[in-house]
């Protein structure tokens, strides 16, 4: 006997999934999105990286970026769940830019994303390899979405990475390649200064990173009205949960 057993339409299963966000359950969502990976279709991707990035066991994954970057240790257990979920999350985004994600923003957003979370657990040779890439995807996500702060910011904090790359690397990629991935401090910021005009205040990081730029320029004086107001948002926040 034939089975008739029929997906649901992909607006529908969007719209389920939006309700369990809404209600803040995530591993119920990303559950439910699982079902559907097989489908291949970019909207259900996109949910689906979007829960994996919410998910309660993801929260101590996504403070590593900033840990790494400041210089800290990032406990080992954290470090393995987050190159587990950029495995996952690339198989899923892999073939969301095969079915036509390549000219959506959110597709290349989160490649670039992807590749810089695994990049993490990479060679010096290699990850400087997807560095390109990385930037690339981050440039294609703001070609097909002219006011994607998201991938502006992102971009930015490529550039301000490369910039900070120790002599050693940079000698590494001398070797390997005839010009490495190159950028400054005044491109950073520039990112980011766009990043806030596209979307005034979408994010408070943003307002830090803006300032960070300002200090590495020598520019003490514009990057004080940045922290200040980074610190008032951040003591505002933390005086909500009192």
């Amino acid at each position: 006997m034939a089975d008739c057993t029929t997906q649901p339409l992909v607006s529908e299963i969007v719209a389920r999934a939006d309700e369990l966000y809404e209600a803040n359950q995530m591993r119920e969502g990303l559950s439910y999105l699982k079902q559907y990976a097989h489908l291949d279709e970019v909207e259900v991707t996109l949910l689906a990286l979007d829960y994996a990035y919410n998910h309660p066991l993801s929260v101590g994954v996504m403070a590593t970026g900033a840990a790494l970057l400041q210089g800290r240790e990032v406990p080992d257990g954290v470090q393995e769940e987050k190159k587990r979920l950029a495995g996952e999350g690339w198989s899923y985004i892999e073939r969301a830019l095969a079915a036509g994600g390549d000219r959506h923003n959110g597709c290349r957003r989160w490649a670039g994303i992807l590749l810089s979370w695994s990049s993490e657990f990479e060679g010096i040779k290699k990850k400087i390899e997807k560095g390109f890439e990385i930037r690339d995807h981050f440039l294609s996500a703001i070609e097909c979405d002219a006011k994607d702060a998201t991938s502006m910011h992102l971009l930015g904090q490529w550039c301000y990475s490369v910039v900070s790359v120790p002599w050693y690397q940079r000698q590494v990629a001398s070797v390997f390649f005839a010009t490495p991935p190159q950028s400054t401090y005044q491109e950073a910021l520039s990112y980011f200064e766009a990043a806030e005009k596209a979307d005034p205040g979408f994010y408070m990081v943003n307002w830090l990173w803006i300032g960070k730029c300002h200090l590495a320029l020598g520019k003490r004086e514009e990057a004080e009205p940045w922290l200040e107001k980074t610190a008032k948002k951040e003591a505002a926040e933390l005086l909500k949960k009192l």
